[in-house]
């Protein structure tokens, strides 16, 4: 059963007929065969939230896979941004530059803002329109959209079109947004958990609330269920990746629930993406971890703070002096010499770009292009890892 209802609108291309979910829960009988999937999903995030409370520190692999989300989720709108240029962006905003030039890469970094907004005001609010609102803002704050209402849902007379989707009439919006808002905060117990989160991921996407940017933030705000409802101690499960790999059958599956209450084919779906990300998940932290560990053996002339800046550069794979000197709370001239020491250890390469000297990590980890991917193939202390 489809559900919801079918509603035709007039626009100033023609009609169309948009799509008016009905509240959670749906009235549909889950089948037994989805319970393996079920468990196999939750067996990895329980592996992976061990794994996460072990960590020396949750922040060497929180930003790398929220890089990685990032990227991916901007992928999927059709913005491309390398994770070089990301890091390079970013270490230019951690510099107070900015460059209109540079609009893809900012549109990027406005998705790491929003995730990062979103972790941080999970603890003061609860899953509601007031944090999504303000996670939209972020978002949609000094690139292409901005004109189109950043923090407001669509209004009564907004109407728009994804595709071969067309969401319901703006007037429907607040009124839908509330029921979900309830829905987020009070789980039934009939459903299993992370089967509703997923309901909760296509209801979003169907009401389509803002004028712009609904993709990225209702991404985000799975990932950000998962990692409430589940109790880790950090968000690092997140699902751009999986989705922006199998991009069509993404789309085709959120079309078959409005269109023919195909529950079944969503649900398996993201299930099984949700154990593809937690073991990719996994995986990394333990090269992260391995790779750690190679760097404080190469350690050349080490000093107090090089530890530091080791799991610094995990996070921020391209350091700079005045960066280096903020964190570690030192003179730039002491900040610079403790930036040597990784040169000197072959950990980092300095690079100058501009006026300005950058030092980037030279620790590549598989196929994950998270790390400068230009030293991959350098001859390096850290080759051995290419061939685990």
């Amino acid at each position: 059963m489809i559900p919801g209802k079918y509603e035709t609108v007039m626009t100033l291309r023609g009609t169309l007929q948009a799509f008016v979910p009905n509240p959670l829960p749906p009235d549909w009988a889950m089948p037994t065969e989805i319970w393996t999937h079920i468990v196999t999903a939750r067996e990895s995030l329980a592996e992976l939230k061990a794994l996460g409370a072990l960590l020396p520190n949750p922040e060497l692999l929180l930003r790398p896979l929220q890089k990685q989300e990032a990227i991916s989720t901007s992928i999927i709108e059709g913005t491309r941004v390398t994770p070089q240029q990301l890091m390079l962006f970013e270490a230019e905003q951690e510099e107070g530059e900015s460059s209109h030039s540079k609009e893809d890469e900012q549109e990027v970094y406005n998705s790491l803002l929003c995730i990062r907004y979103g972790i941080q005001q999970l603890e003061l609010l609860p899953f509601c329109n007031r944090l999504l609102k303000g996670m939209h803002e972020i978002l949609m704050t000094g690139v292409r959209g901005a004109n189109k209402k950043p923090g407001s849902f669509r209004g009564p007379s907004e109407q728009v079109q994804v595709g071969r989707y067309a969401p319901p009439p703006g007037l429907y919006v607040d009124h839908l947004m509330s029921d979900l808002e309830r829905f987020c905060n009070q789980l039934p117990d009939q459903i299993d958990p992370l089967v509703a989160i997923l309901m909760v991921h296509f209801q979003f996407e169907a009401i389509h609330p803002f004028l712009d940017g609904n993709g990225r933030v209702g991404r985000t705000l799975l990932s950000l269920m998962i990692y409430k409802c589940f109790a880790h101690t950090s968000p690092l499960l997140y699902m751009s990746p999986y989705f922006e790999a199998h991009r069509q059958e993404y789309y085709d599956g959120l079309l078959g629930v409005s269109q023919q209450g195909d529950w079944e084919t969503w649900i398996r779906f993201c299930l099984n993406g949700v154990t593809v990300q937690a073991r990719e998940a996994i995986m990394l932290s333990q090269q992260i971890v391995k790779a750690r560990e190679q760097c404080i053996r190469s350690l050349v002339g080490a000093t107090k703070h090089s530890l530091t800046l080791i799991d610094l550069l995990f996070q921020f794979p391209a350091l700079t002096i005045n960066k280096t000197k903020r964190v570690l709370g030192v003179t730039a001239p002491t900040a610079k010499k403790e930036l040597e020491v990784l040169v000197a250890s072959n950990i980092v390469t300095k690079t100058k770009i501009g006026a300005r000297y950058y030092y980037w990590a030279k620790i590549p980890l598989l196929n994950h292009e998270l790390i400068l991917a230009d030293f991959r193939n350098s001859a390096d202390v850290f080759n051995d890892l290419t061939a685990t």
